[in-house]
């Protein structure tokens, strides 16, 4: 048997540009959310925010731009709005981005605090975080913490049948090239990892390591 098998990822990893961040839940910020910095219709901090010329009202970006896309009127007041009468409030965004928030992992042990402006990018690296298993589109289902993803790969089903020999899934993750001192390579297409390299794990006896490569353009 080979005594290292490298899961290579090929052809269709990109790396993805935000136009602008969002946070996907609601952050929990150090202190009460003040009322001036609410989404008036989501009730949660008004994220890139937006108020109406006319009546002043606070919104979300996505909420009112959303909300007016059904009916052009202001939702909280229901006097007559049309898209350009919103702007971006530069003020009151600042402000948010300063508001004290802790990190969306604290559950999980994460110990960090910042501005909510810095939160993005925190959970960008964040080793706290969940995420779905690298071996997800091949059939692991598992969402596991980012700390304990080197012990999850041990037991991983994926990697437990490519050490048990599974000729199946060996042809389908298709060889893509033999190295040396007995080493093999399989391409995973549609494999996302932020990180370059993982760790070196143990698996039924055998030495593994995701690695991540850019795709050949030239070919």
């Amino acid at each position: 048997l080979c005594t290292l098998l490298g899961l290579v990822a090929m052809g269709k990893h990109k790396r993805r540009i935000k136009p602008e961040p969002q946070v996907e839940m609601e952050p929990s910020f150090e202190e009460p959310l003040p009322e001036d910095f609410q989404c008036s219709i989501c009730l949660g901090v008004a994220v890139i925010a937006h108020v109406t010329e006319e009546c002043g009202h606070l919104y979300c970006r996505d909420c009112i731009m959303g909300a007016l896309d059904n009916k052009e009127e202001c939702p909280y007041c229901r006097g007559p709005l049309t898209r350009e009468g919103v702007r971006k409030s530069v003020r009151i965004q600042r402000k948010v981005q300063a508001l004290a928030v802790f990190c969306n992992n604290t559950k999980h042990g994460c110990e960090w605090t910042g501005e909510f402006g810095q939160l993005d990018k925190h959970l960008e690296t964040c080793a706290f975080a969940e995420d779905a298993c690298p071996l997800s589109v091949h059939g692991c289902d598992a969402v596991v913490c980012r700390t304990a993803l080197t012990d999850h790969m041990t037991v991983c089903p994926v990697t437990m049948r490519l050490a048990a020999g599974d000729a199946a899934l060996r042809r389908k993750l298709e060889r893509y090239r033999g190295l040396a001192c007995g080493s093999y390579v399989w391409t995973i297409e549609n494999f996302e990892r932020k990180e370059r390299n993982s760790p070196v794990f143990a698996a039924r006896g055998l030495r593994w390591k995701l690695t991540v490569e850019e795709p050949d353009d030239t070919g």
